[in-house]
């Protein structure tokens, strides 16, 4: 082999080798930049209301079992660097806030932005405000809790229960008022995320009555003339004394109806006094003598005759009222008639006492009254009903929430009595017999509820709430829906993802996660709860919408898609309960490493490559000639 022929072959080889080289610090050079490009995720922290920025907001972003917190800077805005493409939890947290998260998966070299608008915590404030000197619920005191500029009222229901919902966790000031009642004055409290329970006692103004009971005909003053207020509630009791005055102290103010009763004379009816706090309202007036013939009673000469009236402290008449007149002598037993009167003719002289009672009313005994022969006796009474209030609410076992118009049955050996509860499962028993019951409640498709040993005592509110179970609970499932078939996803550009942070009312519903949108099929990809319904809304008012698989995933395809698009994808559950989230589709962004221009370096190596053929072919060529 010549000389020359092998320099040209070494030539070749040398080319060769070059070319060689050249090809694999090109594809170092794609390996390394492939390995610095990284991607980003940074957004901005607000108040879902307000949209103020939160600062110092903690941001976790967790990956692999890895976790990177960073807090937010002065204008809620938060970022992490030179991520590894894959998927990440992106979870906010932030002192009185709910917790929110979303999955975001970073590709390389592209910035994927996640803002987050939260929640503040919602709590409910609720209470029972109660009479200081009777200890019974008040209704209609209204409760105002202040923050700022902003009121929050409610007005306690009969059974003096108030309930102030979707408070913020916070400071505030808490009034209440009451017509004829004290007001005790601003209450600083501080809200939590658990639900406050906070009672209130309040203090009824108090006022005085007065005056002089004198005989119409004389002039002169009446002694031991019954005098009773009363407003249906409070009775007040007293008589007159040796100079026909009476006075009744610590009366609650209000609208009161007074009854004034005397042996002999007429009754006096008066409605609608007002008695007003540290005020003192004098009534004088005169009592009619009663003109009374007993033309129709025939007495012995040595004997007399007991007569009277058994009423309760409003004026109305008790029958069936027993009255007992005795002394070691004698005895007379006699109920009163529709009227509540009775007469006992042709009793003897002397000395006497007499007990007047009705089943759940007082009883009352006058002792040594005297009796004298030939005479006509008048004696009357007033008894107080010895009766309780039976109050409380029915809801479900499982669920917590009232169960409407349920029947509630109180029974015990003397008394049965039944009412209906209303739309909210409240209920209430006034004037209810004092002693020991059973409650009973049923409600239709429920399992009736039994409460033992109540005990129901007089002028007092007692509280028995009932919780029912369901008989049954049916789970209809429509056998007609049809559910897509899986899909394999494909890569593609990933969107900008800002979500719409769930109120309490929507924290079941999970959020449609974005896994991947595909520019030339037009297919978006993502996953979440199996059964929901995926909606996508396009900024011209299309809508699409697909079924979340049982795998989880759920795809897509629209009509059309290009970066800069704006759309919205609503998950919904099965209780129509959703949730959004905003994307926007952008180009991807460059490396933020050193650039290199991968084009040229794989120009200029197969420019080499073909230069070495073209030279290795001039040289064959001159060789063979």
């Amino acid at each position: 082999m010549s000389y020359l022929r092998k320099r040209m072959i070494f030539k070749f080889k040398f080319l060769i080798f070059i070319s060689i080289l050249i090809f694999c610090q090109s594809s170092n050079i794609r390996a390394s930049q492939a390995s610095t490009i990284t991607g980003e995720i940074y957004g901005n922290i607000t108040d879902l209301i307000t949209s103020i920025p939160l600062i110092d907001a903690e941001v976790a972003l967790s990956s692999g079992g890895k976790t990177q917190i960073t807090a937010t800077d002065v204008n809620g805005n938060y970022e992490f660097k030179n991520l590894a493409a894959g998927e990440y939890l992106i979870t906010v947290d932030f002192p009185n806030y709910y917790t929110a998260t979303q999955n975001v998966i970073v590709n390389s070299g592209i910035r994927t932005i996640s803002d987050f608008a939260i929640t503040k915590k919602r709590v409910n404030l609720t209470g029972i405000v109660t009479d200081s000197d009777t200890k019974n619920p008040v209704e209609g005191v209204m409760v105002t809790v202040i923050d700022g500029e902003k009121t929050y009222s409610q007005t306690t229901d009969s059974f003096g229960k108030y309930v102030i919902s979707d408070l913020f966790v916070g400071d505030y000031i808490v009034e209440f008022a009451l017509e004829n009642y004290y007001r005790e004055g601003s209450v600083s409290l501080s809200i939590t995320e658990d639900e406050i329970v906070r009672d209130f006692v309040i203090t009824r103004q108090k006022g005085e009555m007065t005056g002089k009971i004198i005989n119409n005909i004389d002039k002169s003053a009446l002694v031991s003339v019954i005098v009773v207020l009363s407003d249906g509630i409070n009775n007040y009791t007293t008589a007159t004394d040796a100079n026909g005055i009476f006075t009744i102290s610590d009366v609650y103010s209000g609208y009161y109806d007074m009854t004034v009763s005397l042996p002999g004379f007429e009754d006096k009816k008066f409605t609608d006094l007002l008695i007003q706090s540290e005020n003192i309202l004098v009534q004088d007036f005169e009592l009619k003598k009663l003109e009374i013939t007993y033309r129709d009673i025939e007495i012995e000469s040595s004997k007399g005759v007991l007569r009277g009236r058994v009423k309760d402290p409003s004026g109305n008449n008790l029958s069936d009222a027993k009255i007992e007149i005795f002394n070691d002598d004698e005895h007379y037993t006699l109920n009163t008639d529709s009227n509540g009167d009775y007469i006992v003719e042709n009793i003897n002289e002397g000395k006497y006492t007499i007990i007047a009672s009705k089943t759940n009313y007082s009883q009352i005994e006058i002792y040594d009254l005297y009796l004298l022969r030939g005479s006509f006796v008048a004696q009357d009474f007033v008894l107080e009903a010895i009766s309780g209030t039976i109050f409380g609410k029915v809801t479900d076992m499982n669920a917590g929430t009232p169960i409407g118009f349920a029947s509630i049955t109180i029974t015990n050996d003397d008394n049965t009595i039944t009412t209906l509860a209303d739309a909210n499962g409240d209920y209430s028993m006034d004037f209810v017999p004092q002693g020991n019951y059973t409650v009973i409640a049923s409600a239709d498709d429920y399992n009736d509820s039994f409460a033992y040993d109540v005990i129901v005592f007089k002028g007092e509110y007692t509280r028995v709430d009932i919780a029912l179970t369901r008989i049954s609970d049916e789970i209809l499932i429509d056998e007609n829906i049809e559910m897509q078939s899986p899909i394999m996803l494909r890569s593609g550009i990933m969107p900008i993802i800002v979500p719409e942070t769930p109120t309490p009312e929507n924290d079941s519903v999970l959020q449609p996660n974005i896994e991947s949108v595909d520019l030339d099929e037009n297919v978006i990809k993502g996953t979440g709860t199996p059964g929901d319904t995926i909606e996508i809304i396009f900024s011209d008012g299309t809508l699409l919408e697909t079924t979340v698989l049982e795998d989880g995933t759920w795809s897509i395809t629209v009509p059309h898609l290009d970066v800069g698009d704006v759309i919205v994808i609503r998950a919904i559950n099965s209780e129509g309960v959703s949730a959004n989230v905003n994307v926007s589709i952008i180009d991807s962004l460059p490396s933020t490493g050193e650039y290199v221009d991968y084009y040229w370096i794989n120009f200029t190596m197969c420019f080499m490559i073909l230069l070495s053929i073209l030279y290795f072919l001039i040289v064959t060529r001159k060789m063979t000639k």
